[in-house]
């Protein structure tokens, strides 16, 4: 019942929020329009609707509260050229160091624009290649208790404006609660402390912006929606929305999107290992096709956890071989760093079907035992299997390595055997000792059978 209140209640506020999207009202002309923008090729492909999804290094610009989700160190970048030599790049490291301390991110987010000319109160001409460069660096820290997540942000506003340069100081503050696998929200506060910015006379100051998202993964991780409201101290609020589908994972992922211009993006992500790429596309009116590109790099995560299979030496790589009535196979497992709630292996038939699931409470032992049975204690046949090892920790976080084995079984190699028979000093050996044997004991009876007729005649 509470699951059709709840899907009920969320259907209307897509409607609500859908409907705002149309009549989406927009501003230009801010001091910090450029972090209104948008970083990073997924979240912008998506519409911008990214506050409630953010769980990757760009999280310090959208949210800081998604950094505490994040389980691998990662370094991420984009590179977006506008026109007339603009161009916005960003740079993010994110750093996690696990539930109890948290994780924390640098970002950096620069606009530049160069070819300007100057001209002094007389339309003369004193230089023609002036620029116009606005920097922030933002400092991150994310972390999450229970179903909550929390994040700070502290920023170094810069602008540097036709030789003209100033700085500022700002302060940001994000949250996220999980209230189900299948639903997430986020919120976050930006320039709670408002950066001031002084170049020539006027101070340009960094308005507060109210940010909201709403995140849906009804099908876990192979669809996503989001929706995101943005609201600027003083003016009208605005609403943009996003879908990903990954089929096939990390592999490759199709998004698309309506932003804040009420326009159409769309993109694409691919990831391979440690290595990810992500496209996005939009349109414009007045600035044309905009392309952006990033590109993210991680390593090192914390949650891994390793079952690697004991095999016997001198057999085929990869290979178990089945030896008499009884036979084990041993999955050593590696050290975990954090505490674990429950675990379980796996074992999968070329089929598909599951021959063997073992599992356990609390950290698992260094030696998990399979005993080349079935569920249903039968010895399993000759083929390949694979195995899944997941752990589920005690803060929720998951870790699933995969392999696979092969088992045959032991058949001896035929061909020609030569035995040879051998004893102790003096006894019988040979065939040819065997016959000698024989023959003497032929000719003693013979000479006993002689001296019998002998005496029967006397």
């Amino acid at each position: 019942m509470f699951k059709k209140i709840l899907t009920i209640i969320i259907s209307i506020v897509i409607i609500i929020l859908a409907k705002g999207i149309v009549f989406s009202k927009n501003y230009y002309g801010q001091p910090n329009d450029y972090l209104q923008y948008g970083i990073g090729a997924r979240a912008l492909a998506m519409g911008g609707a990214y506050v409630g999804l953010a769980d990757e290094a760009s999280a310090g610009y959208w949210n800081p509260a998604g950094l505490a989700l994040m389980d691998e160190f990662e370094i991420s970048s984009m590179y977006a050229s506008f026109f007339e030599g603009t161009s916005l790049n960003f740079i993010a490291s994110a750093h996690p160091l696990g539930p109890k301390l948290g994780s924390f991110a640098i970002t950096d987010v620069m606009l530049y624009s160069g070819g300007f000319e100057e001209r002094d109160y007389l339309n003369n001409l004193i230089s023609d290649d002036e620029s116009i460069m606005h920097n922030t660096i933002i400092c991150s820290y994310g972390r999450k208790t229970g179903k909550v997540c929390a994040g700070i942000n502290l920023k170094l506003v810069q602008e540097k404006d036709m030789g003209y340069a100033g700085s500022g100081y700002g302060f940001d503050l994000g949250g996220m609660y999980q209230f189900s696998p299948v639903l997430r929200i986020g919120l976050a506060i930006d320039n709670i402390l408002t950066p001031k910015v002084t170049l020539r006379d006027e101070e340009n100051i960094y308005k507060t912006n109210f940010k909201g998202g709403l995140v849906l993964k009804p099908f876990k991780d192979k669809a996503v929606m989001t929706i995101d409201v943005n609201r600027l101290e003083g003016e009208e609020a605005y609403y943009c929305g996003g879908l990903e589908i990954s089929p096939w994972g990390e592999l490759i992922s199709f998004r698309a999107g309506l932003s804040h211009l009420s326009e159409v993006t769309y993109g694409l992500g691919m990831a391979r290992g440690p290595i990810g790429i992500d496209y996005a596309y939009s349109g414009h009116e007045t600035l044309g096709d905009l392309h952006r590109v990033s590109f993210s790099l991680k390593w090192f995560n914390l949650y891994r956890g390793k079952a690697v299979p004991k095999l016997k030496k001198g057999v085929g790589k990869g290979e178990y071989v089945l030896e008499g009535l009884h036979n084990e196979l041993q999955f050593e497992v590696g050290e975990l760093r954090f505490e674990v709630r429950m675990w379980n292996l796996e074992v999968i038939d070329e089929l598909g079907g599951v021959v063997r699931d073992i599992k356990g409470e609390h950290q698992p032992p260094k030696i998990v035992i399979w005993d080349m049975k079935d569920e249903a204690g039968r010895p399993v046949k000759e083929g390949l299997y694979r195995y899944k090892f997941k752990v589920i920790y005690k803060d929720d976080k998951e870790w699933m390595e995969k392999g696979k084995v092969n088992v045959r079984f032991n058949v001896p190699v035929r061909g020609e055997v030569e035995m040879e028979m051998r004893g102790r000093e003096g006894d019988v050996t040979g065939e040819e000792e065997k016959e000698e044997v024989v023959e003497e004991k032929t000719k003693e009876k013979s000479e006993e059978n002689i001296q019998n007729i002998k005496q029967n005649i006397e």
